[in-house]
Formats: structure tokens, sequence, C-alpha cells
């Protein structure tokens, strides 16, 4: 009785060990993973500013947004408008600033879209040397 049921046991297990590898090949390929090469192609454009999200770049535009599968670093270098690292996981265009909120403590950008993008207190400095914002400025507005 042992062996009949532990040969039993064992081909049962690697029926479903094989239907369950099999379907993560299909649902792997059913899923499309963006590429890194398309998602340079998409960085040409009216692009108001980049937000890091895990793995991949959200890409704001005045007409929506979208994620790419790149670095934040090389999707900066791939953007070719002038802007700023202004917190760890956002990179904002200069044309994109509406207004600037807050004070150096608790800054934060308006963009022209209504998006609202975050400001580290290591940046502040980074905004004053470009001009976004005045030396005594506590985000009243832009320039």
């Amino acid at each position: 009785w042992f062996a009949q049921t532990a040969t039993l046991g064992m081909v049962a297990i690697a029926a479903i060990d094989f239907a369950r590898a099999r379907g993560a090949v299909a649902q792997h390929k059913n899923v499309a993973a963006p590429s890194t090469a398309a998602g340079a192609a998409t960085l040409d454009g009216n692009i108001l500013a980049l937000q890091m999200e895990d793995h991949y770049v959200r890409v704001h535009r005045p007409s929506g947004s979208e994620l790419i599968l790149m670095p934040m670093s090389r999707a900066i270098d791939c953007v070719g408008a002038e802007g700023l690292r202004t917190h760890r996981s956002w990179w904002v265009a200069s044309h994109a600033v509406a207004a600037v909120e807050g004070n150096a403590r608790s800054m934060r950008l308006l963009l022209s879209n209504g998006l609202v993008a975050p400001v580290a207190r290591s940046a502040v400095i980074h905004l004053k040397a470009a001009g976004w914002i005045a030396d005594g400025q506590g985000g009243a507005g832009r320039r």
C-alpha cells in the first residue's frame, strides 16, 4: 500500500507543478514589459516632470502620464528640457513650474497641469541658485 500511495502522490505533485509552471509562463507571455529602448524614445516632447516609482519612472505631460521601465538618472539624461531634481524621486522641468508654495522646511512646486511636486530641504538651495525662488521668498510665487 505504501509504494502504491507514494507513487500516485508523486505523479499528482509532478502534474500540479507542471500545470503551475505552464500557467506562469503563459501569464509572463501575456504581460508586455516596457522596453528601455522604447522608453528613451518616449521621453521626447513636452515633459513637465519625472516621478520615480519603484523601478519605473512616471513621465508627467500636460495630456497625462505614463510609466517607463528605466532608472531615474537615465531618464533625466534622456530629457531634452531644462530642469532640476527637486526631490530624491522627482525631477521637474523649469517651464512647468506655475508657483512655489510653503517655506524652506515644507516647500512644494505647483506645476502647470495642477500636479504638486515635493521639494526636499536639501534641494531648496539649488532652486534658489537656479533662480526658481528668491532668497527671502517663503513661497509666494515664482520668480
